[in-house]
């Protein structure tokens, strides 16, 4: 019987609130008995939970907080320790379905098939708030659904965001692991690209997970995690993208501006945003990605 590792990373939440954590404990034994499930708290002070979830099976902490990099990297590395080909990435407010947990185990038993189509990477549906924000095709001005039939190969010109995703451990391995790079933002889409270029096909799935998008909310946004998502969005747009990419850039990050100037949508920073404008202007006439 293969077991399934499965992180849920913590920040200022303990396992007993973690939407994540509850929906593994309520899942059903032939589920929870396939899940090799570690915790990962970020908080800068962990939580101390007054009673522990049975299903964890390892939990470990960074009070640095050094992202969701790390976190994976030391998930990968305790999941493969206890005999695990497959991990799944979960954020602690993603609520697990039992449907979903039954269609991933399902795939992965049928593991000659999915080797002999090299797919390496099992997505499900995000939504937030009844709105489908994953898979989403590569954002011009925003990011719109990808409307990709369920149970086939996705695009590779589709973006998939972390949650939910189902990564088989070899293929992490041979794309590099979990690139430091990223440490936070981005992290998703810079792994994917690695993995993509070592041959991996991304699979999507049928199930549809609940999931609370905080960047879709920018005023909530402190003014450091902003200038973290445009700081990680502008290496990764140097380092895969193309010149329409960071012409694009410019475009979407101009009418965000604007839009922010008007009051039109929340902003932690009206200086932050436009130094992102200059920021991405500097790339967009650069001839060679930075470093």
């Amino acid at each position: 019987m293969r077991r399934i590792g499965a992180v849920v990373v913590l920040y200022r939440m303990s396992e007993q609130v973690s939407p994540a954590v509850r929906a593994l404990e309520r899942a059903p034994t032939a589920c929870r008995d396939r899940l090799f499930v570690v915790t990962h708290d970020n908080s800068e002070a962990p939580i101390a939970d007054v009673s522990l979830s049975r299903v964890v099976a390892q939990r470990t902490t960074a009070v640095a907080n050094p992202g969701l990099a790390t976190a994976y990297t030391t998930a990968l590395n305790a999941a493969e320790a206890a005999g695990c080909s497959w991990l799944m990435l979960l954020d602690q407010d993603t609520a697990v379905s039992t449907e979903y947990l039954h269609e991933v185990i399902d795939l992965i038993d049928r593991e000659v098939e999915l080797s002999s189509t090299q797919v390496d990477v099992l997505v499900p549906v995000l939504s937030h708030s009844g709105r489908q924000v994953s898979p989403h095709a590569r954002p011009r001005v925003r990011s719109r659904a990808a409307r990709t039939p369920t149970h086939t190969p996705l695009p590779s010109s589709t973006w998939y965001y972390n949650s939910g995703v189902v990564l088989r451990t070899a293929a992490v391995r041979r794309a590099g692991g979990f690139p430091s790079a990223y440490p936070l933002d981005y992290l998703d889409h810079a792994l994917a690209e690695l993995m993509r270029g070592h041959g991996s096909v991304v699979w999507q799935l049928g199930a549809v997970l609940e999931h609370d998008l905080s960047v879709l909310a920018p005023g909530s946004l402190s003014i450091s995690r902003y200038r973290s998502i445009t700081s990680a969005e502008e290496r990764f747009t140097a380092e895969f993208g193309t010149t329409s990419d960071r012409f694009w850039l410019l475009v979407r990050r101009s009418a965000l501006a604007v839009m922010a100037l008007l009051r039109l949508r929340p902003s932690p920073s009206l200086s932050a945003e436009v130094r992102a404008v200059l920021s991405a202007g500097r790339l967009a006439i650069s001839r060679s990605p930075s470093p």
